[in-house]
């Protein structure tokens, strides 16, 4: 039997980091990956959740966030709007499942980040 990820809707206390464009956060920057055509497929048995990749600390989004000119949104995940998210991939990793327009609206600050 294939692992199972389980997402967990949001209480309102979680607050993750977001690698967004340099111009702040925009609707294209909480929009996954699900329709974009992969360069590696995926195993049938992967586990899979469409969302977007944030990080439980600054420290783990700067990272990736090195990789080209980038800020670093503090998303504080809102209840009751349909926002889920699960603990997904490396330790720190999190997808967050959401309406883009929802994500942009639960950023808190952006910090330039490189």
């Amino acid at each position: 039997m294939a692992e199972r990820i389980v997402a967990s809707p949001a209480t309102g206390a979680e607050v993750l980091y977001r690698v967004v464009s340099v111009a702040g956060a925009a609707i294209d920057d909480f929009r996954g990956r699900r329709d974009l055509p992969r360069n590696r497929p995926l195993p049938p048995d992967t586990p899979w959740l469409h969302g977007v990749s944030t990080f439980d600390t600054p420290v783990a989004a700067l990272r990736i966030a090195q990789r080209r000119p980038a800020g670093l949104a503090h998303v504080r995940l809102k209840v009751d709007v349909g926002i889920h998210f699960a603990r997904t991939g490396r330790p720190g990793h999190y997808t967050v499942r959401g309406a883009p327009s929802v994500l942009v609206a639960c950023v808190q600050q952006i910090d330039r980040a490189s």
